[in-house]
Parts: structure tokens; C-alpha cells; sequence
């Protein structure tokens, strides 16, 4: 359903109320339930769970290279798919082994449900319906 066609129904179900007052109750915003489901977002492992996987060398060597820094810049911008591209680079340049490199992968793929989701959201009938704000002169073209 379009935004005229949505309109049209709401015009036909508050039919005394104007189009200064529809337009006021459509994009009046109240406490909803969150319409979007709880995602899975990725949990970034701690340095300690990182340290655990690679050998001493390993960590070093990573350390000594450039890829180390663009490697705590995705990992400040919990930027796991460029994480991942930056292990395979040090895989790749054999220093970081295959092994070190599949349990690193592992921790990485790790996820939970999201912490910051929020149950309940403000939002207005308009923006349940998928639209943007109303503005009267779009009611007014309808009555």
C-alpha cells in the first residue's frame, strides 16, 4: 500500500476529525512495542581471548607488521568483516599460522542477541506503517 492509498483508509476511519487533527493523531508519537526483531550482532573478543589463541611469536610477529594497526582500528570500529580480512592477510604473509588463524575466525563468527535492542520504541502510526511524517496539505489533497 502506498502513502496516498494508507491515507485514504485513515481519512475513512476518523472521518470527523480535520486534517490539521488526522495529521496531528497520525504523526503523534507514542511508547510501541519495537515492530523490528532483536538482531544478533557480533561479540568481539577481549585481547586476553585473543592472546590465548596465537603462539607468542605469533603476537609479536603480528605487532611488528602494519596490518597490526588497521587491525585495532576495525577492531575500535567493531569492523569484524575487515578483521577477518586482515587475518587473512597475516595468514597469507605466513605470520599467523592456519590454525591460529581458524580459532581467531571462530571467535570472531562468535554473536549474541543484541544488548542496546530496545523493546519498546517511540514511534507514530505513520512510521508503523513505513511512512515519513504526514504533512496536512497531504490530507487536505485527499479530502
Amino acid at each position: 500500500m502506498n502513502k496516498q492509498e494508507w491515507l485514504l483508509t485513515q481519512i475513512k476511519k476518523f472521518p470527523k476529525l480535520s486534517a490539521r487533527e488526522l495529521t496531528a493523531k497520525l504523526n503523534d508519537k507514542k511508547l510501541v512495542d519495537n515492530p523490528e526483531p532483536q538482531q544478533q550482532v557480533a561479540v568481539l573478543p577481549s585481547l586476553d581471548k585473543v592472546l590465548a589463541v596465537v603462539t607468542p611469536q605469533e603476537a609479536f610477529n603480528i605487532s611488528e607488521t602494519r596490518t597490526y594497526d588497521r587491525i585495532l582500528e576495525a577492531f575500535n570500529q567493531r569492523n569484524t568483516s575487515n578483521i577477518i580480512s586482515y587475518l587473512g592477510v597475516l595468514k597469507g604473509g605466513n605470520v599467523l599460522s592456519e590454525s591460529s588463524y581458524a580459532k581467531l575466525i571462530n571467535l570472531l563468527q562468535k554473536t549474541q542477541l543484541d544488548p542496546d535492542y530496545q523493546s519498546q520504541v517511540s514511534m507514530s502510526e505513520a512510521e508503523l506503517a513505513r511512512f515519513s511524517i504526514i504533512l496536512v496539505n497531504e490530507i487536505e489533497e485527499l479530502v
